[in-house]
């Protein structure tokens, strides 16, 4: 099902004022020392947890993954002021943002390794039950997280024992929000997206930036704000220098479960009107992917790469009706 969402007067970004709490998860990577010899090293994950009261009483959180790779959470905050009610939680991918600063060389990373983060990041905080929120290239290991999640269910709904079930954590629903199924189709459109705006600003002038184009290619296909939002300021100061960007994952593809697919969460698929991400690699790509399985589809108009700048309440509005649907009976259980 596919829904059109108009946009109201666009609404004030403003820093969250809602009690946070920040701390740091332990994870650890494999990193080639001075001779070449694997070792096993530990880092800091920083994370936020917002209304933290709330985390264990009142509705399941919602775990942000950001995109970039490497462009650090701050630029998701307007989620936290646009959802009112509900804990939610925001963390840094290694060697960006105030995590720790990464191994320096790209093979200490992966994205199993970063599903591994993920994890860490649950048992810190003791979390069972949750929602997802996965940005741009984050739904990548959003998507390899559930796998490995719907993996386990599976494995365990085929023992005899049920005792010792250790699949602990699930996932209620989770939402991809301007995410492709398949990176490099999404690396494709960008650069053929970038030559199409130099050919533009060509015809018109000749005198051309780098900077003129990449804020056409901003204010047209990337966040239609006026000015750049501070909170995008914020996360391009601090974004990661290894893991970053979609060329260290350009041989992704979102493949489909053989088997245990009937474990995947409810999903919602949002982008907007003017994504420089194509409806084809947001909607009907992750539809094939997820078998077409309680898929629900939204274009929020006006909007484009980050929707959650651009028209914060709408977006805020779309996907805490999503997530309360799908609540579920852990709620029940607390009323």
């Amino acid at each position: 099902m596919k829904r059109h969402h108009e946009s109201p007067a666009t609404c004030p970004i403003s820093i969250s004022s809602v009690a946070c709490k920040e701390g740091y998860a332990k994870v650890y990577y494999h990193v080639r020392n001075n001779s070449g010899v694997l070792e096993k090293q530990k880092f800091q994950l920083f994370y936020r947890v917002f209304r933290p009261n709330s985390l264990n009483m009142g509705r399941p959180p919602i775990i942000c993954i950001h995109g970039g790779l490497g462009l650090p959470s701050d630029y998701l905050l307007p989620i936290v002021d646009s959802i009112p009610y509900r804990t939610i939680i925001m963390y840094d991918q290694l060697g960006c943002g105030r995590s720790s600063v990464a191994p320096s060389t790209l093979d200490s990373f992966s994205i199993q390794n970063s599903i591994e983060d993920l994890k860490s990041l649950l048992k810190t905080l003791n979390i069972e039950e949750f929602h997802l929120y996965a940005h741009s290239a984050g739904a990548c290991i959003a998507y390899e997280y559930l796998k490995d999640m719907c993996s386990r269910s599976l494995t365990e709904s085929d023992s005899t024992d049920k005792s010792n079930t250790k699949n602990k954590c699930k996932c209620l629903s989770v939402v991809f929000s301007s995410s492709s199924f398949h990176i490099q189709l999404a690396k494709d459109l960008a650069d053929n997206l970038e030559h199409q705006v130099t050919q533009e600003i060509m015809s018109t002038s000749s005198n051309i930036t780098a900077s003129q184009v990449a804020e056409k290619i901003r204010t047209s296909y990337i966040c239609r704000t006026p000015r750049i939002p501070f909170q995008l300021k914020a996360a391009y100061a601090k974004t990661g220098l290894i893991w970053k960007g979609l060329d260290v994952i350009k041989d992704y593809v979102a493949e489909s479960m053989l088997e245990g697919y009937e474990y995947l969460p409810p999903l919602l698929l949002l982008r907007g009107e003017y994504d420089f991400i194509s409806e084809e690699l947001v909607f009907q790509g992750w539809a094939n992917v997820f078998c077409g399985k309680d898929i629900e589809c939204v274009s929020m108009k006006d909007c484009s790469h980050m929707p959650f700048l651009e028209d914060p309440t709408t977006h805020g509005s779309i996907i805490n009706e999503f997530y309360s649907r799908h609540d579920g009976k852990s709620l029940d259980d607390k009323i």
